[in-house]
């Protein structure tokens, strides 16, 4: 049964990683627009299948919280998609297929979220 001493577990679409992940998802999907096609089965597929991915497991791990060793087995999957984000991105960053300032600002969104996500995950297990 769901804990509900934490009102956050109420509802994924309130939780404000959920909200933070959506528009780092849309950041991504807006700079791998810009690579080159060549990379559409490439990077640019990894990381798009990636970033979604983190959201993914977060809702799918939300879903199963009658069981907190589960919902945090999902966050620590999320966690592992946002090290992927993370390494695609110093990829494209690389190659020149993403600008300096998009890098940074894309980096900035996803290391906010890996930060949130670290304090979700701290949260969920206190409750194991």
């Amino acid at each position: 049964m769901p804990d509900a001493t934490l009102p956050e577990f109420q509802s994924y679409r309130k939780l404000a990683i959920y909200q933070k992940t959506k528009i780092l998802i849309k950041e991504v999907y807006r700079i791998t627009k810009q690579m080159p096609s060549s990379e559409t089965y490439n990077l640019v597929s990894q990381i798009n299948r990636a970033v979604v991915s983190i959201l993914l497991n977060i809702v799918e791990g939300h879903r199963k919280r009658d069981s907190q060793k589960e919902f945090y087995r999902f966050l620590t999957i999320a966690d592992g998609s946002i090290a992927e984000v993370e390494a695609c991105l110093d990829i494209g960053n690389f190659l020149g297929f993403i600008s300096q300032s998009d890098y940074q600002h894309v980096e900035s969104l996803r290391s906010e979220v890996a930060i949130m996500l670290i304090g979700f995950m701290k949260k969920v297990r206190s409750n194991i």
